[in-house]
């Protein structure tokens, strides 16, 4: 805690002493970095621009909120509204603070998207964009600048990982049947839900400080403050089985999912399709309980699982069937 009061917390207070006329910027920023915008990029990478781009961010979206999630749980680490009443809370996050997942999640998609791209000019906007929401999360009150850092150099370690060994992997998935392979990544699923559980029941018991829990509230507007939670490995779980696992089959039924056609037809095809993936969020999230139970938890799963094939492999045909999306496939 000395490093906090001493090194971290002067910063943020610092950022936020500039003037709230920077809030609506630093929230556009954080937006960037937020899970709801790249759920909403995916699908338009996947069906729109290039399907190889598609598979890789939501490989990498999947793995960075897994490797964050994780050592939240392990380093158990407080946000900065948690521990000081001056620092204003401009958003709100119940989970711990070390490390960011906005600045883990920026380095590691947007990074991905610059090597895609490959242009000088892209590579700079993006890499101020990765600062800028960085920044953000720290004058937001959400996360110490130690929490930034450790962030982009985790996003940075695994945007490495998956430029360095992504061809090497993909040679050896390929060399097995399709049962073979969707049964890899019904093993990558069960394996996020065991990783994750080996972290999170040596936290059973945990409570968190009367300090954290008073000043942690304040912007939840009546929400419980529960930095611990279940809900993640099986969203993650399931968006993998299904989204990979779809991939896969269409993959081997069809070639590589083809994303050409005109400005019109990749419009229509991607809002009736993120029609189609909140539908079945919204709906299927208000029929499933949202109880801390076993049953509760295997809909989740099933929740994301459907979710996931829906992009990779229901709505291709969809597109096909209304002459959105070409039939001819794509040789990977």
């Amino acid at each position: 805690m000395d490093f906090i009061t001493q090194i971290d917390l002067p910063v943020v207070l610092f950022l936020q002493n500039l003037g709230e006329w920077l809030k609506q910027p630093m929230l556009a920023f954080t937006f960037l970095g937020q899970e709801q915008f790249f759920l909403a990029l995916l699908p338009f990478l996947y069906w729109c621009v290039d399907a190889r781009l598609g598979i890789q961010v939501a490989v990498m979206t999947v793995l960075s909120n897994f490797a964050v999630s994780t050592l939240k749980l392990a380093i158990r680490m407080p946000r900065p509204f948690w521990v000081d009443a001056r620092v204003q809370p401009w958003s709100a996050e119940t989970s711990f603070g070390m490390p960011s997942g906005h600045a883990t999640s920026a380095a590691a998609i947007w990074g991905t998207l610059a090597a895609f791209l490959r242009r000088k000019w892209t590579t700079i906007l993006i890499i101020l964009i990765i600062f800028f929401i960085g920044i953000s999360r720290v004058y937001l009150g959400m996360h110490f600048l130690s929490q930034i850092l450790l962030g982009w150099l985790l996003g940075s370690l695994l945007l490495l990982v998956m430029i360095r060994v992504t061809p090497a992997v993909m040679r050896w998935f390929l060399k097995y049947s399709i049962p073979a392979q969707i049964g890899w990544v019904f093993l990558g699923s069960l394996l996020i839900v065991g990783i994750y559980l080996a972290f999170y029941l040596p936290t059973a018991g945990w409570q968190a400080p009367r300090l954290w829990l008073d000043l942690g509230s304040r912007p939840l507007a009546g929400e419980p403050f529960a930095p611990i939670e279940l809900d993640t490995p099986f969203t993650l779980a399931g968006t993998w089985f299904g989204g990979l696992g779809g991939a896969a089959w269409y993959y081997h039924r069809h070639g590589l999912l083809d994303t050409s056609g005109t400005p019109l037809k990749k419009a229509l095809r991607y809002l009736l399709g993120v029609a189609i993936v909140i539908g079945l969020w919204y709906g299927l999230g208000a029929v499933f309980p949202r109880t801390p139970t076993l049953d509760a938890y295997l809909l989740r799963f099933l929740r994301y699982t459907l979710i996931g094939a829906w992009m990779t492999i229901f709505a291709p045909w969809v597109f096909k069937k209304l002459g959105l999306m070409t039939r001819k496939p794509q040789l990977g």
